[in-house]
């Protein structure tokens, strides 16, 4: 404004909101993005090319110091890794609902989770023509650390979230809390779906399928 000494602060802060927070020279962030991010988010979480990514849930009370650690190194290792970007999220679900909350009547698995754990490994071919492959790699070694850990050692996954094997008959106890639930599901698939016509690999299938 008029009288004011120049004072490129908030231009600084518009940088620093995108600069090695989820972003890299490699991947150029628009000014309008950078300004959108100052005032909401301080970077993106995700980055504009493939991706491998995972999400667990967990029933444990309370999480340790190990899950940052190996969160933290592995972000240290990501950094030797030419083309490959790595985005963790851990957040905090249900809370005080999972008390007050009774699911004895609904179908959708993992009400009483406390956490979701997501990793995502993003790759770009362009800066190594073998990212896929290293990426991958990363996110199964990756993977296999979370799941060293005390909160994750229960592999619970939810429905809106899969990766890998996506056959149900093979991977329904990762979604589903107990057989119990699982068949009374298939049982009410069969009486509303009795052909199962509508399906996928993934879907609850009917009684008669196997």
């Amino acid at each position: 404004q008029n009288g004011q000494p120049f004072d490129n602060s908030t231009y600084t802060a518009f940088v620093n909101a995108v600069a090695g927070r989820g972003q890299c020279m490699a991947i150029p962030t628009p000014l309008s993005v950078a300004m959108a991010q100052y005032k909401t988010f301080r970077g993106d979480r995700e980055f504009p090319v493939p991706y491998v990514k995972r999400s667990q849930a967990s029933k444990s009370a309370t999480l340790g110091d190990d899950v940052s650690e190996v969160l933290a190194e592995q972000f240290d290792a990501v950094m030797s890794l030419p083309g490959l970007f790595f985005m963790s999220q851990l957040t905090t679900i249900g809370g005080m609902m999972i008390d007050l909350n009774d699911d004895s009547d609904i179908s959708l698995p993992l009400r009483d989770a406390r956490y979701n754990l997501d990793i995502g490994v993003f790759y770009s071919e362009q800066m190594n023509p073998n990212a896929e492959a290293v990426a991958n790699a990363f996110q199964e070694a990756t993977w296999g650390r979370v799941q060293e850990l005390p909160s994750f050692q229960q592999d619970f996954r939810y429905v809106w979230a899969t990766f890998g094997d996506v056959d149900i008959k093979d991977v329904w106890p990762y979604y589903y809390e107990s057989r119990e639930r699982y068949y009374e599901l298939r049982a009410i698939k069969t009486m509303v779906d009795p052909f199962d016509i509508f399906r996928t690999s993934f879907t609850i299938p009917a009684l008669w399928r196997w």
